[in-house]
């Protein structure tokens, strides 16, 4: 395994299979004492709020992979976030 990525929040890694592993730390980032996902230092850790990043990312790419919304036009993209589950979209 190649460590390909260090971060604040965040490590990656290049596995010997091709594949990428994620490590999602603990690690907050704030300014003084107070939390902010926008700030560039880290001020501490908060217990599972690496299993945390880790679902939210892998919520958001679930929902992005789906093939519905690999659309070119984003446009398309729109009205098609817009459909319900059971309407049958062009």
């Amino acid at each position: 395994m190649q460590k390909l990525y260090t971060g604040k929040t965040k490590d990656v890694y290049l596995c010997d299979d091709g594949n990428v592993l994620l490590h999602f730390k603990d690690s907050v980032t704030g300014v003084g004492d107070k939390i902010d996902s926008g700030a560039n230092e880290v001020i501490g850790e908060v217990a599972g709020k690496g299993r945390s990043s880790f679902r939210l990312t892998l919520l958001f790419s679930t929902f992005c992979t789906k093939r519905e919304y690999l659309r070119t036009s984003s446009a398309r993209a729109q009205r098609r976030t817009r459909c319900s589950p059971n309407e049958q979209n062009p």
